[in-house]
Protein backbone atom coordinates (compact mmCIF):
# COMPACT_ATOMS: atom_id res chain seq x y z
CA UNK A 1 0.00 0.00 0.00
CA UNK A 2 1.44 3.37 -0.98
CA UNK A 3 1.73 6.17 1.52
CA UNK A 4 -0.67 9.08 0.84
CA UNK A 5 0.95 12.43 0.21
CA UNK A 6 -0.12 15.62 1.89
CA UNK A 7 -1.55 16.93 -1.39
CA UNK A 8 -3.64 13.80 -1.90
CA UNK A 9 -5.01 14.11 1.62
CA UNK A 10 -5.94 17.74 1.05
CA UNK A 11 -7.63 17.00 -2.28
CA UNK A 12 -9.67 14.07 -1.05
CA UNK A 13 -12.49 15.96 0.61
CA UNK A 14 -11.24 15.28 4.13
CA UNK A 15 -10.75 18.99 4.75
CA UNK A 16 -14.39 19.70 3.92
CA UNK A 17 -15.49 16.96 6.30
CA UNK A 18 -13.34 18.39 9.09
CA UNK A 19 -14.72 21.87 8.49
CA UNK A 20 -18.29 20.59 8.67
CA UNK A 21 -17.55 18.56 11.80
CA UNK A 22 -15.96 21.60 13.46
CA UNK A 23 -18.86 23.82 12.46
CA UNK A 24 -21.45 21.39 13.86
CA UNK A 25 -19.43 20.90 17.04
CA UNK A 26 -18.95 24.63 17.61
CA UNK A 27 -22.68 25.26 17.08
CA UNK A 28 -23.55 23.09 20.08
CA UNK A 29 -20.45 23.47 22.29
CA UNK A 30 -19.61 26.94 23.55
CA UNK A 31 -15.85 27.40 23.46
CA UNK A 32 -15.53 30.54 25.53
CA UNK A 33 -14.28 30.92 29.07
CA UNK A 34 -14.62 33.53 31.83
CA UNK A 35 -12.08 35.80 30.13
CA UNK A 36 -14.02 35.81 26.84
CA UNK A 37 -17.28 36.42 28.70
CA UNK A 38 -15.78 39.39 30.55
CA UNK A 39 -14.28 40.80 27.37
CA UNK A 40 -17.65 40.44 25.60
CA UNK A 41 -19.38 42.30 28.42
CA UNK A 42 -16.77 45.08 28.27
CA UNK A 43 -17.13 45.32 24.48
CA UNK A 44 -20.91 45.54 24.78
CA UNK A 45 -20.60 48.28 27.41
CA UNK A 46 -18.32 50.27 25.12
CA UNK A 47 -20.54 49.73 22.08
CA UNK A 48 -23.55 51.08 23.97
CA UNK A 49 -21.74 54.42 24.27
CA UNK A 50 -21.54 54.76 20.47
CA UNK A 51 -24.15 55.92 18.00
CA UNK A 52 -25.99 53.21 16.09
CA UNK A 53 -23.88 53.77 12.96
CA UNK A 54 -20.58 53.76 14.88
CA UNK A 55 -21.71 50.69 16.80
CA UNK A 56 -22.40 48.78 13.59
CA UNK A 57 -19.05 49.77 12.09
CA UNK A 58 -17.09 48.67 15.16
CA UNK A 59 -19.15 45.50 15.61
CA UNK A 60 -18.60 44.50 11.97
CA UNK A 61 -14.88 45.13 12.23
CA UNK A 62 -14.54 43.15 15.47
CA UNK A 63 -16.63 40.29 14.07
CA UNK A 64 -14.55 40.14 10.90
CA UNK A 65 -11.31 40.23 12.87
CA UNK A 66 -12.46 37.42 15.17
CA UNK A 67 -13.66 35.31 12.24
CA UNK A 68 -10.31 35.72 10.47
CA UNK A 69 -8.36 34.73 13.59
CA UNK A 70 -10.60 31.70 14.04
CA UNK A 71 -10.14 30.72 10.38
CA UNK A 72 -6.35 31.01 10.66
CA UNK A 73 -6.28 28.97 13.88
CA UNK A 74 -8.56 26.31 12.42
CA UNK A 75 -6.48 25.79 9.29
CA UNK A 76 -3.27 25.82 11.32
CA UNK A 77 -4.78 23.03 13.42
CA UNK A 78 -5.69 21.07 10.31
CA UNK A 79 -2.18 21.47 8.92
CA UNK A 80 -0.62 20.34 12.18
CA UNK A 81 -2.98 17.38 12.35
CA UNK A 82 -2.18 16.36 8.78
CA UNK A 83 1.56 16.74 9.45
CA UNK A 84 1.27 14.58 12.58
CA UNK A 85 -0.70 11.96 10.66
CA UNK A 86 1.94 11.85 7.92
CA UNK A 87 4.74 11.57 10.46
CA UNK A 88 2.97 8.75 12.30
CA UNK A 89 2.33 6.91 9.04
CA UNK A 90 5.99 7.35 8.10
CA UNK A 91 7.07 5.88 11.45
CA UNK A 92 4.78 2.87 10.87
CA UNK A 93 6.24 2.32 7.39
CA UNK A 94 9.80 2.43 8.77
CA UNK A 95 9.00 -0.08 11.56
Amino acid sequence: MSRPTQSSLMGSGIILQWILWYWHYSESHYMGNEKTKEMSRELNDRLEELSFRENNQVFSLVGSLCAEHERIAFFAGLQLGAQLMLELMEENVQD
